[in-house]
């Protein structure tokens, strides 16, 4: 059975078997030169097989939670749900992953680390390997909770300007793991991410694409406040992933005064329920740092 699961769990699935595929290729000749140029090839390697691995194996539990989802989401968002009862567990990327996309010198940064709307803080104890110290921030007050239970220092806010994470910064690192299409400001969002950065400070940034905005507000979702200049790259207009990476490098990076330094193209995956173990979107990682006028 574990070795027709491995099987199974490989990024090339067979669709015949009712698996969502796991996608890390990227058509090279259509994110641009300069995208191209900073590409990273990612895989399913062994920390992504071992989530999947979990996600087979909690089948009696993905049920019972399931059932009560259905009736605390009617009355909370789908996040304060899922940190009452501690399911819907995300995986973005394996350590592995990130140390090739971070690139650090010596293998980490040192330093202080931002991460924002950090979840439960799964994906944040893999960043934490790379810092002295962690910080994080979160809308969700059970989400704060399980962080601040786990050392990551939270904040219980939805913006930076919050004094405690202006008198704790600056910060080495920054992340901004599948927020920023969940952001009701995008775009401030980005400038204050970038005058929180030391000089040399990186911003690791994770997204669904192609791109598609909403803003939880308790059980409904709404359109953000600031629209991010995405036309060519959204997911209603059925555009590429590829086409996506290009507009948002060019039309959101650039003008927020970012240059990219990698890029990669990863699985979003979520711990799934009794209609199947795993669910997946497609995430464009990006590090990014100040560019050279923004010093």
């Amino acid at each position: 059975m574990r070795s027709y699961i491995r099987d199974a769990t490989r990024r090339i699935k067979d669709p015949g078997m009712g698996l969502p595929r796991l996608m890390y290729s990227v058509n090279l000749d259509k994110v641009g030169e300069d995208l191209r140029s900073k590409f990273i090839a990612s895989d399913c390697d062994e920390e992504t097989e071992q989530f999947l691995d979990s996600c087979f194996n909690s089948g009696v539990y993905n049920m019972l939670t399931s059932m009560v989802s259905t009736v605390l989401n009617q009355f909370y968002s789908v996040t304060d749900t899922n940190g009452m009862l501690h399911r819907g567990q995300m995986f973005v990327f394996s350590r592995a992953q990130a140390a090739r996309l971070l690139n650090f010198p010596n293998g980490r940064c040192g330093g202080k680390l931002l991460d924002i709307g950090a979840g439960d803080g799964n994906v944040t104890a893999k960043l934490a390997t790379f810092v002295d110290t962690v910080y994080s921030t979160e809308v969700s007050m059970p989400m704060v909770r399980a962080l601040n239970a786990k050392g990551f220092n939270a904040t219980h806010t939805a913006v930076l300007s919050h004094p405690d994470i202006i008198a704790n910064g600056p910060y080495e690192m920054i992340s901004l793991l599948n927020v920023l299409d969940r952001a009701d400001t995008p775009l401030t969002l980005l400038n204050q991410i970038r005058d929180l950065l030391t000089p040399t400070g990186v911003l690791l940034i994770a997204v669904v694409l192609p791109f598609s905005a909403f803003v939880e507000m308790g059980t409904q979702k709404l359109p953000p406040k600031e629209v991010l200049p995405m036309n060519g790259g959204l997911c209603a207009d059925g555009d590429s992933f590829e086409d996506a990476a290009r507009i948002m490098s060019a039309k959101v990076f650039t003008p927020c005064g970012f240059e990219v330094h990698s890029f990669s193209r990863v699985p979003y995956l979520c711990r799934g329920d009794i209609s199947q173990p795993y669910y997946v979107l497609h995430d464009a990682l990006f590090t990014l740092k100040k560019s050279l006028h923004n010093l």
